[in-house]
């Protein structure tokens, strides 16, 4: 009895899962950090110290909630960060789906080798994104408010 069919199910759902915890993780351990900052506040409230700042977490610190917060110096920094993540997470898209492509090709022959070309398909798409908000943040002018020269 041949299982072959079962190679491209099991990488799908392998894909799936990596996905569903890349989304889910960050939100459980900003969830951890949230309620040890409680217990800590809620302990230096009992013995009478003062609060400690509660700390910013990078999901805050990504983009301002309002618009009136923006200025050129704020959307261009986040452009910046957006492109560095969007580069990494395409390099690692790509590089899976070429090592994913050779190795099924190698051993099933290239017709079920081209499911491996889907996360390398996914990691192109976010690159071309990636290029594509640099030349939008390289247009964006800075303020006119430069520091003075001495």
């Amino acid at each position: 009895m041949d299982h072959d069919f079962l190679i491209p199910i099991f990488l799908f759902l392998m894909i799936a899962v990596v996905i569903i915890g890349s989304i889910i993780g960050p939100l459980y351990f900003k969830n951890q950090r949230e309620k040890m900052w409680n217990e800590t506040a809620r302990l230096a409230i009992e013995k009478g110290q003062p609060i400690p700042e509660m700390p910013i977490s990078e999901m805050e610190t990504r983009k301002p909630a309002s618009k009136s917060a923006f200025t050129p110096e704020n959307e261009a920094a986040y452009l910046r960060a957006q492109v560095r993540r969007e580069v990494k997470i395409g390099l690692i898209c790509l590089a899976a789906g070429i090592a994913l492509s050779v190795h099924i090709s190698m051993n099933q022959g290239w017709a079920i080798g081209s499911v491996g070309a889907l996360p390398g398909l996914i990691g192109l798409a976010f690159l071309l994104n990636a290029w594509i908000t640099a030349r939008s943040a390289a247009k964006i002018p800075l303020s006119d408010a430069s520091p003075p020269r001495q």
